[in-house]
């Protein structure tokens, strides 16, 4: 490889060379070999040690002129790399290398194997390759045959392809606009009917919704007219007689002042207060009634709820927070009176005289078990009862019958030496015989 290093301040040699325009009409024995080739040329040329470099800056600008020293030129002859030779013109063609230099860091990669030996990569075992020629037999042979004067050739599966006018790029951008903006106006519509849809669906489930409630509400008043009217008809509790009797009180007020507006005749009003006197002591009676059956309502639930609740098992928390359910004797013996005492209290047409028979049968023999003077008036109820459904007698008139032997039946249940469960529960039957 050639260096060549830039020197300042250095002359530069004059190099002269003939000029090709003026050999011009002169013979080769006019001048020498050397005077037949240009300077660019001249296969006799040796590079001097130091040349001058010509650079312009701009186009039409200063010139500078740079000398240049040759440290050491290549005097030696290209090594011959191989190359190969035409047979028909005989021209022999050399392989060129690069003057490049070699990267030893890179030779030095062992990733990287790099052969530096040019005889090696360029001999002839290496430039020579061997060429044969195969056959073989496609699976499908095909062919193509042309129409000829002497050949008619089947033109019935034949089409014609005729190309299609060139489609530019601003055509396609045109038309991929287009097609963005026709997908763009489906996809609003279809958002635009998902929402007309929704809103009208929305709009039509308000319109139910609030038939719904009004619907709701309409029921709920139907509801609340037939329990004001309930606790009118048949009051349960203090709340009840309390509207009552404000109805009550107003209502006379009313009719006071509707007979005092209406009537002027000092008689005649005198026999409308009688009446409405007379009116206002039917309606506290009705009330008073009203007030006793409710109170005897009131009194049976609770019995009913003090005997539920002595038949109930006992209930054990156990430590891995389940709750044990535990039946003893006594629990069963308040279950077993429980359901006696409820098959008694049935009534009506679907018991009939032979149930009527067996639960009366059951009674006698579980009060049997003691002596004293509850149980023999119990068994002696018992038996008339027995006698007068033999008898077929009404049901009406043993009403007072079945009242007073339900009362002593009950005073049964709620005797500890008979119910061992109902030693648990005295004090509260006794408040609430007390409140009652």
């Amino acid at each position: 490889p050639c260096i060549i290093l830039i020197m300042e301040n250095s002359e530069s040699p004059e190099v002269t060379s003939p000029n090709p325009l003026s050999l011009q009409g002169k013979s080769t024995a006019d001048y020498d070999g050397d005077d037949l080739w240009p300077p660019y040329c001249n296969p006799s040329y040796v590079m001097p040690e130091r040349i001058e470099v010509k650079v312009v800056a701009n186009p039409g600008g200063e010139t500078y002129f740079f000398p240049v020293t040759i440290v050491k030129a290549n005097t030696n002859g290209k090594v011959y790399l191989g190359g190969y030779r035409n047979k028909l013109t005989g021209q022999k063609y050399h392989h060129g290398s690069s003057q490049t230099p070699i990267d030893q860091s890179k030779a030095q990669n062992k990733n990287k194997k790099i052969n530096t030996d040019a005889e090696r990569l360029r001999s002839r075992q290496t430039q020579t390759t061997e060429t044969r020629t195969l056959s073989t037999q496609p699976y499908r042979e095909s062919g193509t045959q042309m129409e000829r004067e002497d050949l008619v050739i089947d033109t019935k599966r034949d089409t014609e392809k005729i190309s299609r006018p060139y489609f530019t790029a601003d055509e396609l951008l045109i038309l991929k606009k287009l097609k963005v903006i026709e997908i763009q106006r489906c996809w609003r519509g279809y958002m635009a009917r998902g929402l007309a849809r929704n809103t009208k669906q929305k709009n039509l489930d308000l319109q139910i919704q609030a038939q719904k409630d009004k619907e709701i509400e309409a029921a709920m008043q139907r509801d609340q007219q037939l329990r004001d009217m309930a606790k009118r008809t048949h009051p349960r509790n203090n709340a009840d007689f309390v509207v009552l009797y404000n109805e009550l009180d107003q209502w006379r007020q009313a009719e006071i002042a509707k007979i005092k507006a209406t009537v002027s005749d000092p008689e005649q009003r005198k026999a409308a207060m009688a009446a409405l006197l007379q009116n206002e002591t039917k309606a506290l009676q009705s009330m008073q009634k009203l007030k006793l059956t409710a109170q005897r309502d009131l009194h049976n639930e609770k019995t009913q709820e003090m005997l539920e609740r002595m038949a109930q098992p006992h209930q054990w928390q156990l430590s891995k927070g389940e709750v044990a359910h535990v039946s003893t004797p006594e629990t069963q013996r308040a279950k077993e009176l429980l359901d006696l005492f409820n098959a008694f209290n049935q009534s009506g047409l679907l018991v009939t005289t032979e149930q009527r028979l067996d639960v009366l049968l059951n009674i006698k023999w579980t009060v049997g078990e003691f002596d004293s003077q509850l149980t023999r008036d119990i068994k002696e109820l018992v038996d008339r009862e027995a006698d007068l459904l033999n008898r077929g007698r009404p049901i009406k008139s043993m009403e007072k019958l079945r009242t007073r032997l339900q009362s002593l039946f009950l005073q049964f249940l709620q005797n500890p030496e008979y119910n061992p469960r109902a030693k648990d529960f005295i004090a509260f039957s006794g408040s609430d015989e007390e409140k009652h």
